[in-house]
């Protein structure tokens, strides 16, 4: 598509692509969604579920009730204290962000993943030096954290 917008075959490749994607995501968030019927204070499922959404960029507000409540339930678990931090970043609320990174990294301090989040947030929040140094440890740590940011809708 990049060279020929019009290709008819790439069209339809990419929109079978995205059909199956969005059938993907909503069966996901629909099994998730069941399950917390069942267990609905459960921390490890609310932040499925937050996951879910904010990777997807969908409903951040109920992406952020999600990762709030799995917190709430369980306040050091390293992983809802992430998907929240990619909530706030996503959101903008790029100190919140920050924080979440903080206080997972207080929790798990060799994850990568936790400080390439932390990094992203300090460099929109105009930080650059902390946040270059972040993403830096990150990718020593997890190589390859950087393209699964951008594989959830986050480029520096």
């Amino acid at each position: 598509l990049a060279i020929d917008p019009t290709l008819q075959t790439a069209i339809a490749g990419r929109t079978e692509a995205l059909a199956a994607r969005a059938a993907q995501y909503r069966e996901d968030l629909d099994s998730v969604s069941q399950a917390l019927q069942r267990t609905p204070t459960d921390s490890g499922l609310l932040n499925q579920r937050c996951w879910i959404r904010v990777v997807n960029d969908d409903d951040l507000d109920a992406a952020l009730a999600d990762c709030n409540a799995a917190i709430l339930s369980e306040p050091r678990n390293a992983a809802a204290l992430d998907s929240r931090g990619l909530v706030h970043l996503k959101r903008g609320d790029y100190a919140a962000s920050i924080a979440d990174y903080d206080a997972a990294l207080a929790v798990d301090p060799a994850r990568g993943h936790y400080l390439f989040g932390r990094g992203a947030a300090r460099i929109r929040m105009g930080l650059v030096n902390e946040g270059q140094a972040d993403i830096a440890e990150a990718e020593r740590i997890e190589p390859g954290v950087t393209a699964s940011y951008l594989s959830y809708g986050v480029a520096l």
